[in-house]
């Protein structure tokens, strides 16, 4: 049995920032750079220029960046050979 700082850190069940600086996963930062444009929205006082902020700012880079990264990982690794060059082969 896995104790709880064991499955955080495997490589199969480490959360996000584990696996972007560790394992070598670096799309995963995209999720992270959405997490801080969103609360540097929330720290700003309650516009609507924060809701701008928190919402197409953060939000819309949250999604981008993941449909970015689901239509460039594929079941058998990345979709297009450019990536494979840039980034190596995934496992």
């Amino acid at each position: 049995m896995l104790s709880i700082s064991q499955g955080f850190s495997n490589e199969q069940t480490g959360n996000g920032l584990m696996q972007a600086s560790v394992y070598n996963r670096p799309w995963l930062w995209a999720g992270v750079l959405a997490l801080v444009v969103a609360s540097l929205g929330a720290s700003m006082v309650p516009t609507k220029k924060q809701g701008l902020v928190l919402i197409v700012a953060g939000g819309g880079l949250g999604i981008v960046c993941l449909m970015v990264s689901g239509f460039a990982i594929g079941a058998k690794g990345w979709s297009f050979e450019g990536l494979t060059k840039l980034f190596g082969a995934l496992g």
